[in-house]
């Protein structure tokens, strides 16, 4: 192995590092995220709002698609990926919704 070669190996091993940390991060912040999407279900079940609201879905991921064109980022590829993130989210807030309803008292 030259020396050229044995650089790059561990420029390739410190960027992997940095991705392996970043990919941490991402999951750190997906699991924050959902902590607040509990919150905000147990606010909804309690009010009684929808979960499912598309016009406030549509205007997170109108402005995720200019932030990835801000960083340089497929608009595609990153509404797709919140896509996904929301789909979880209204998921998580239905099973609320149903386990809040089994826990009721019936009227009467």
């Amino acid at each position: 192995m030259n020396e050229e070669t044995a650089m790059v190996d561990r420029n390739l091993k410190t960027l992997g590092a940095r991705l392996a940390k970043a990919d941490k991060l991402l999951v750190a912040v997906l699991g924050y995220r959902m902590a607040l999407v509990r919150q905000v279900g147990a606010h909804k079940v309690r009010n009684g709002q929808k979960i499912i609201r598309p016009k406030v879905e549509y205007r997170r991921i109108a402005m995720v698609r200019t932030l990835a064109r801000r960083y340089g980022m497929n608009p595609d590829f990153v509404s797709a990926l919140l896509y996904l993130v929301i789909t979880e989210s209204c998921r998580v807030q239905i099973a609320q919704l149903q386990s809040g309803k089994s826990k009721r008292k019936p009227k009467g």
